[in-house]
């Protein structure tokens, strides 16, 4: 165990000091480095738009443990649409800022990284009704699982489509009547591994099928 923390914080320090180092051997370097400017700007005003994606991503966490109801399904995607449309119109020069001047030629990265947005706000939009969640296999885990949604009332399931016994004793009495062993799911709710697992493998029909026939879940 010892040996095993030495090496995670050896690679730990080797990644933080790795780029001064760098810069100690090769003064060079730090010429070549982009000068401040207006670019500085956007990178700050883009990396807010990316913080509030992933702090509602932590917020929807909270939400899923404690059964809330304030991120289902529908309102998280689509306040990830709203987020990714904001920061679209801001590097294409149509959401201006105190300090912008509006008018100001668009550069060519602010351009493609605001079709990159674009593009994702209508990626979301293709799977935000729970009957469209496979078009979101990319980021399978991430958003709240389809049964945590608007036009959904059963959470017992985790989603799974096999049959799913969550009552232990009761799993038990239906294994020994059927002579099936057991299969316990351990799962959670802010658990993205977890909702990766029930997305894309339970609902697999040749899962599905061999489950509900050879074991109790």
């Amino acid at each position: 165990v010892a040996w095993n923390l030495t090496v995670g914080m050896l690679g730990f320090g080797v990644a933080l000091a790795l780029p001064f180092g760098l810069f100690a051997l090769f003064p060079g370097m730090l010429q070549s480095l982009p000068k401040s400017g207006s670019w500085m700007t956007d990178v700050k005003v883009v990396l807010v738009f990316l913080e509030l994606g992933l702090a509602l991503k932590f917020l929807s966490n909270a939400d899923l443990v404690g059964h809330w109801g304030l991120l289902k399904r529908e309102v998280f995607i689509g306040t990830w649409i709203l987020i990714s449309i904001g920061l679209s119109a801001y590097l294409f020069g149509f959401l201006l800022l105190p300090h912008d001047v509006k008018g100001q030629k668009i550069a060519l990265g602010r351009k493609l990284f605001g079709g990159l947005a674009l593009g994702f706000a209508l990626y979301l939009g293709a799977g935000l009704m729970p009957q469209n969640a496979n078009n979101l296999k990319l980021l399978s885990g991430f958003p709240p699982p389809t049964h945590y949604s608007l036009f959904a009332n059963d959470s017992s399931s985790h989603g799974l489509k096999a049959n799913v016994v969550n009552d232990y004793t009761k799993a038990l009495a239906m294994a020994k009547a059927q002579q099936k062993p057991i299969l316990i799911d351990f799962t959670g709710w802010a658990c993205v591994n977890c909702r990766k697992m029930e997305e894309q493998v339970w609902t697999d029909p040749a899962v599905q099928n061999f489950i509900q026939e050879n074991y109790i879940l």
